[in-house]
């Protein structure tokens, strides 16, 4: 028995794994994949949305003027460049998101999101707003997949550094 207090303890010290180091549930990562993908993009578009109908109001056009307004988004217009640009994102965030979570397998899972946000995505288009769908409709979606494997990619190479620099 020590009475020293400057003394270590002698208890047996076991080694730990990391828990960030092991593989994360296919479900949880998918899961948050598809709530920053769809939720994100979701909640930025309808914020989007009402930025630009202040400013259509601020132009003096009144409420029928800017539902016409809203019908008339040309392939290179401002309002269709900059909402798929913000949907391109979260759909980049949530395979990074994805990918962070899952840590094995990245591109797999980053493909299943990808499949599953494109499905659940165009469910919701075409069951919301189906006179919206256009020619634009398809290229947007195939953008979204290479997208969410962009962020898989992205989360990949986190991940690789990460288990790099804790060895």
């Amino acid at each position: 028995m020590r009475n020293n207090p400057c003394d270590p303890p002698d208890a047996e010290v076991k080694d730990v794994k990391d828990p960030m180091r092991a593989p994360g549930s296919p479900v949880k990562a998918l899961a948050l994949g598809l709530v920053t993908d769809l939720g994100g993009t979701l909640v930025a578009g309808i914020v989007f949305d009402l930025l630009y109908r202040v400013l259509w109001w601020t132009q003096g056009l009144d409420a029928e003027q800017v539902r016409a307004a809203e019908h008339e988004h040309s392939l290179g217009s401002a309002y269709f460049v900059i909402g798929t640009l913000l949907g391109l994102y979260f759909s980049y965030l949530g395979g990074h998101v994805c990918a962070r979570v899952m840590r094995k397998s990245e591109l797999l899972w980053g493909a299943v999101l990808a499949g599953l946000s494109m499905v659940l995505g165009a469910w919701s288009v075409l069951s919301i707003a189906p006179d919206t769908v256009d020619a634009w409709f398809v290229p947007v979606c195939i953008l979204g997949v290479a997208a969410t494997l962009a962020g898989a990619l992205r989360g990949r190479a986190k991940n690789q550094a990460d288990s790099q620099s804790a060895a």
